[in-house]
């Protein structure tokens, strides 16, 4: 599988891909596929923008469902000094995303990911499998 998450406090953006029997063929799979959609090669369907923005507010609704969830959520947000309505913003700010915008967020924040001068990798894997796998990312365009 694969993942990605935004670290705001940090300026940071993670991707992770799990239990890949082969992570270099993986992750360089993985590339290929942002590659492809950050030269429009391949294009963003307006169904599968649709679904993300709606999973993107899903996950925000998901996060406070609960009246406890949702005090916690307001005391993180007082002590980090971000406004009350932090939420309802990033739902209307998801509501004008478009296929430009997320050309231009992938092309910045999605893409560097993937390139040597700006990527940290990080692997866990059995120590069989260690010897492999760093002679495999020692390998040309990797």
């Amino acid at each position: 599988g694969a993942g990605a998450r935004a670290d705001p406090a940090n300026r940071l953006v993670h991707f992770s891909l799990y239990r890949a029997g082969d992570p270099v063929r993986a992750l360089k799979a993985a590339k290929t596929i942002v590659d492809d959609y950050a030269a429009a090669t391949t294009t963003i369907d307006d169904l599968d923008l649709d679904n993300a923005k709606g999973s993107l507010a899903s996950g925000l609704v998901e996060a406070e469902k609960t009246k406890s969830q949702a005090l916690a959520a307001s005391w993180r947000r007082a002590l980090l000094g971000l406004p009350a309505d932090r939420d309802k913003r990033f739902l209307d700010a998801i509501a004008h995303v478009d296929k430009p915008r997320t050309l231009a967020a992938l092309r910045r924040y999605v893409v560097p990911l993937f390139a040597d001068d700006t990527a940290i990798t990080a692997l866990a894997c059995p120590p069989g499998k260690i010897a492999n796998i760093a002679d495999d990312f020692r390998k040309p365009n990797v």
